[in-house]
């Protein structure tokens, strides 16, 4: 088995420089597959939105409208007298996601990144059996939103990005792992928390024997004997969940950054990792490539990309996981997929050597 090489010699899912793309085409045929989907939303009584609502801004609220919800938690469009505002919910099993969120907010927002003005954060369930936050309404397209109707501008709002991006991770944090509601990561190594959870991946696809064994000790070896890559001495903020859904622009500039639910202290590396896993081989990729060269234009510095893909391929095993685990619509036509992703991948973390 060749170095980068996923599966065996004679196997139809084995990528030949010259035929057309099927990983393009696998996409194509998948269903939505996303947690989102296929378990069982948060459901919020509006009623009870308004008397929270009512109880923190000091007025009635004049029109609430449901924005999204998906099993952990649920927001609402508020329009009032004092303004617009978002209010969200969360289910019981948040580990403490809006207080993180409410640190993040506030230290971005010094920072100068654009992100919602946290006006009212409630942790005692008093108001109703769930953690809730208001935020101030952002205005801005979503750029899952704008991509598909507005191609031309993927260069110019992934340039918007990376610059967003490098303010990102100029904020200082304590420690590494998940953020507690003061910017402190209990963790004292990263490599370790990003290797565990890649052991975790791989062993739950080994259990249900969604690879070949060769293949699973192809992918394993490849992590294990650079695993000294995943070092990182300094730990900053990072999103953990940069997706189209969490950047709002207005034009070609970024308005808002959203999420940080689940931010951690960690690599820098690695949120381009999961960047580059989730667009890198598909029409993204201008976008995907003018948020380095302006990340990198901004700091002064360039990424090193062996690491990249490192975490690319890490990030294409959770990803595999989480399909099958978690949405098991399309299980043949999932696996696949992910087979034919992770070569491909594969293929750029082997061309770095060892």
């Amino acid at each position: 088995m060749g170095a980068g090489t996923l599966t065996s010699r004679g196997s139809a899912l084995r990528l030949s420089q010259n035929s057309a793309d099927p990983l393009r085409d696998l996409f194509k045929a998948l269903p939505i597959m996303s947690s989102m989907v296929a378990a069982k939303a948060l459901s919020i009584d509006v009623a009870r939105v308004r008397k929270a609502v009512k109880a923190k801004l000091g007025v009635e609220p004049e029109k609430v409208k449901k924005l999204s919800a998906n099993p952990h938690s649920q927001s609402f469009d508020i329009q009032s007298s004092k303004g617009r505002f978002v209010f969200t919910a969360v289910s019981k099993q948040s580990n403490g996601k809006l207080a993180r969120q409410s640190w993040c907010y506030s230290a971005l927002s010094k920072s100068k990144v654009p992100v919602p003005k946290v006006v009212a954060v409630d942790t005692k369930k008093n108001l109703m059996p769930h953690e809730f936050m208001i935020t101030t309404f952002e205005p801005g397209e979503y750029l899952c939103d704008v991509f598909p109707s507005k191609p031309v501008l993927r260069k110019e709002l992934g340039r918007s990005v990376g610059q967003v991006f490098a303010k990102v991770h100029k904020v200082d944090v304590k420690g590494f792992g998940l953020l507690n509601d003061k910017g402190v990561g209990k963790e004292k190594a990263w490599d370790d928390i990003a290797f565990d959870q890649f052991e975790a991946d791989m062993a739950y696809i080994k259990k249900n024997k969604l690879l070949k064994p060769e293949e699973i000790q192809a992918i394993t070896d490849m992590v294990e004997t650079r695993k000294a890559w995943l070092e990182c001495k300094k730990p900053v903020l990072i999103n953990s969940s940069l997706e189209l859904e969490n950047v709002l622009a207005i034009g070609n500039d970024v308005s808002s950054l959203l999420g940080f639910g689940q931010a951690k202290g960690g690599d820098p590396a690695r949120e381009f990792g999961r960047l580059y896993s989730s667009f890198y081989f598909n029409r993204e990729r201008p976008f995907v490539e003018a948020v380095r060269v302006s990340y990198e234009t901004t700091l002064g510095k360039r990424l090193d990309m062996k690491r990249v893909w490192l975490y690319c391929l890490m990030d294409r095993v959770k990803s595999f996981r989480d399909d099958i685990e978690i949405d098991n619509t399309e299980p043949a036509l999932a696996k696949k997929y992910h087979r034919t992703y992770l070569e491909r991948v594969m293929r750029q973390v082997a061309a770095y050597g060892q």
